[in-house]
């Protein structure tokens, strides 16, 4: 009998000691797989991966540097009235990028024509009227209308060697001229307001 009591003490030692051992094992097992145990906390409350979450729609519109609000196209357009206007010396026709313009944030530089450097900021926006900043200070203004073949736009883009002004050149809209007049012709002026009075 002492010695089935025995035998009997034995395997419930051993019993305690396989479920102790179990439970060991499966609870380093969750640690390793679920990771909690090696991911450090960098910079509180995992702050770093917000940032990098917080960075992607920044990097995504740097990507997009190549990009401008107004294409230059290549039809001529010495033909058209406004380019035979005191004081402009060039002149040509533009498509409106609206997708792009759509996806401009405020304060933030894009180039306003596809063949030069020149930029602009949006600082702000009511419906289809947009101000802008130029680098220089200076603040510029673009509105459109969107008629049957495209929009209508009207802007006045003051750069710094003189004004950009994109005009509407049809009515059913798709149609939209651009004419540049230096700023040396508006010095020359005596009175500021024949800067504006063309013809």
């Amino acid at each position: 009998l002492d010695s089935l009591l025995q035998e009997r003490k034995e395997l419930n030692y051993l019993y305690t000691m396989r479920s102790s051992t179990s439970f060991y094992i499966i609870f380093i097992s969750s640690i390793i797989f679920t990771g909690e145990a090696c991911v450090p906390n960098i910079g509180g409350g995992g702050g770093g991966s917000s940032q990098q979450q917080k960075q992607q729609p920044e990097m995504a519109f740097d990507g997009a540097e190549s990009k401008a609000i107004f294409k230059k196209l290549a039809k001529s357009a010495d033909g058209d009235v406004r380019c035979t206007q005191r004081g402009v010396t060039d002149c040509f026709y533009v498509r409106l990028n609206a997708d792009f313009l759509g996806s401009v944030p405020t304060n933030k530089f894009v180039k306003v024509f596809d063949f030069t450097d020149i930029k602009m900021k949006l600082i702000s926006k009511n419906g289809n009227f947009y101000l802008f900043g130029m680098e220089d200070g200076q603040q510029s203004s673009m509105s459109f209308r969107q008629r049957e073949n495209g929009p209508s736009i009207y802007a006045s883009i003051r750069a710094n060697g003189g004004v950009y002004n994109v005009e509407a050149c049809s009515s059913n809209g798709g149609c939209n001229v651009v004419t540049f007049t230096p700023v040396d012709f508006f010095n020359q002026q005596e009175d500021p307001n024949d800067a504006v009075n063309f013809g």
